[in-house]
């Protein structure tokens, strides 16, 4: 008898709960394709600030590779050339 009057207080229970159930693992699919989404864009901005900086080394290189020539001519003009006077020589 009193199985009876569980059966009729929880009859759709078993029902409920299983929708339930089925809900919530549609969500739970939904956050991690959302998550993977998530990613993979988070990928894309990586590259695309890694290849900027690759871009702006490329366009730094010719730069520094000038200044170093330059520098490199004026020390070795300074160290070949000889003061003639003290001005000169701190110069």
């Amino acid at each position: 008898l009193s199985s009876l009057r569980a059966s009729e207080s929880f009859g759709s229970f078993g029902i409920e709960v299983a929708e339930f159930l089925q809900k919530e693992q549609l969500e739970v699919d939904r956050e991690r394709e959302l998550q993977q989404e998530r990613k993979e864009s988070m990928n894309h901005v990586i590259e695309e600030e890694i290849r900027a900086q690759d871009k702006t080394w490329c366009a730094a290189l010719p730069i520094l590779a000038f200044c170093g020539l330059l520098f490199s001519g004026l020390l070795v003009l300074c160290v070949s050339v000889e003061p003639q006077d003290w001005a000169s020589a701190l110069m």
